[in-house]
């Protein structure tokens, strides 16, 4: 395939356009003084001459590389065709035999560009013409694909597989539900903020909101039912909201209980879980974690957190209606939205009304709760307002039966005095008991570095509780 150089053409370059020098011609001079002068003329301008032809293809070559020109290469052995492309293109191809031998082209007819032209003639032959220095050309074996390239080595493909992964919550984020969606991965340990169930030295279970749909919890006692360490002691019908945590007896208007990371501010009574997000229940000692909102009572037991809703990124319009036996109807509205032009501003609005008539006979109850929620969430300040307003009324309220003294007493009772009717309250039907709060708290947080932050959080509580009866009904004896 070459004529000067081994395995490339030199296209452009033919014997005839080298004159010889001719011997004859220096009898023109006689004076044979001048013949090495008139040999050295020659000799440069031969030298002009090759290296004109030299250059000549290689400059054109290049300003010629990447303009279409018209071809007409006839079909025939792969060899001859790339030789002749080459000439008439004006680049150098080198190319070895073992690559040519016994292959044939189909020829090229069109215009091409000299890359164009290659990737024709060696089109399904398994070769490539690379690009190299000084625009010259190489012909090589083509690299086989990946996936054959395995087969060839007696290797099995694996079927396409999908990875999945999700960032960690942001600050003003709750930790991502279990499967599931019943219990949360992680909740608030106090002034250590979120962490992980696996990074906590705590016996911890976080409740969602899905777990309050779910089972249909109307107040944090319905929730609590789940808690293998917490006795519910309300009855149904009940005045008082009363449990124990893990043998601690826990009123709710003693206990340190927290909304938001601030002890004391969980309603007292009946918390309504209408505007609750999660129920975060941490077991065992940790005031110096949750803080106490009342002495005489701590937290031994253990320690329940509500978080309330926020304005999620998505904009939230709900409306849930409900029944409860005997005949009570209730409806619960939840509003949410954000605002600005990073969503910074959230606000959600959550309203319910339960009325009817309970499983106790002649008991009528009323349920109400009113909760407004907003937040900013900057880049590294966050701060939220939550208030609350709730009002529970039980008509007449069921009584309790207490006996006090032990000698004499029972002695001459044969049987627990009962009602005229064991589904109706002792109290008279005019009595009424209710329970009314009203809150309101604000928080703040602040990073200070990626894993450092500062907060503050005040809030206040009204309860306010009447009764118009006396629900004790006192046996005592002598």
């Amino acid at each position: 395939m070459s004529r000067r150089h081994p395995g490339k053409p030199i296209p452009g370059l033919h014997p005839e356009r080298v004159s010889r020098i001719d011997p004859a011609a220096t009898d023109r001079f006689p004076n044979t003084a001048l013949r090495p002068v008139m040999l050295a003329v020659h000799l440069a301008a031969a030298g002009a001459l090759l290296a004109a032809a030299a250059w000549t293809p290689g400059a054109h070559a290049q300003a010629a590389a990447n303009e279409a020109r018209r071809f007409n290469i006839p079909a025939g052995t792969l060899t001859s065709a790339l030789n002749r492309f080459a000439e008439e293109a004006g680049v150098f191809l080198s190319a070895p035999a073992e690559l040519t031998q016994g292959r044939t082209s189909p020829g090229l007819s069109g215009s091409f560009t000299v890359e164009q032209g290659f990737l024709e003639l060696v089109r399904g032959q398994g070769l490539q013409v690379v690009r190299q220095a000084h625009d010259r050309y190489a012909l090589r074996q083509a690299p086989a694909p990946a996936a054959a390239t395995a087969a060839s080595a007696g290797e099995s493909t694996l079927p396409a597989m999908w990875v999945t992964a999700s960032a960690e919550p942001l600050p003003w984020e709750l930790p991502e539900p279990y499967a599931g969606g019943q219990v949360a991965r992680g909740g608030r340990v106090g002034m250590l903020g979120n962490k992980d169930v696996m990074d906590t030295p705590f016996s911890q279970t976080n409740y969602t909101n899905k777990t309050i749909q779910d089972q249909q919890a109307r107040t944090l006692v319905d929730v609590m039912a789940n808690e293998a360490s917490v006795i519910v002691g309300t009855k149904s019908g009940g005045r008082n909201d009363f449990w124990s945590f893990r043998g601690f007896p826990v009123q709710t208007y003693g206990a340190s209980n927290s909304l938001n990371g601030l002890a004391g501010m969980a309603p007292l009574q009946f918390a309504s879980t209408d505007f609750i997000e999660r129920v975060e229940v941490l077991r065992g000692p940790n005031a110096l974690l949750m803080g106490t909102a009342m002495t005489g009572h701590g937290a031994l037991g253990g320690t329940v957190g509500l978080v309330t809703k926020r304005a999620g990124d998505e904009p939230l319009t709900q409306l849930t209606t409900r029944y409860m036996s005997d005949s009570q109807f209730g409806a619960h509205a939840d509003v949410g939205r954000r605002f600005g032009t990073n969503k910074e501003f959230g606000i959600r609005f959550n309203g319910s009304l339960d009325d009817g008539d309970t499983p106790v006979d002649t008991q009528h109850s009323k349920f109400s709760t009113a909760a407004l929620n907003l937040d900013y969430r900057g880049e590294r300040v966050r701060v939220s307002a939550d208030f609350a307003h709730q009002l529970s009324k039980l008509s007449p309220p069921s009584s309790t039966l207490t006996i006090n003294g032990v000698s004499g007493v029972l002695a001459s009772l044969t049987e627990v005095p009962k009602a005229p009717n064991n589904r109706t309250p002792f109290s008279p039907s005019w009595a009424e008991g209710s329970h009314e709060i009203t809150l309101g708290m604000i928080r703040s947080e602040v990073d200070i570095l990626e894993n450092v932050m500062v907060y503050a959080a005040i809030g206040k509580q009204r309860y306010k509780a009447s009764a118009t009866d006396d629900d004790l009904l006192l046996l005592n004896g002598s």
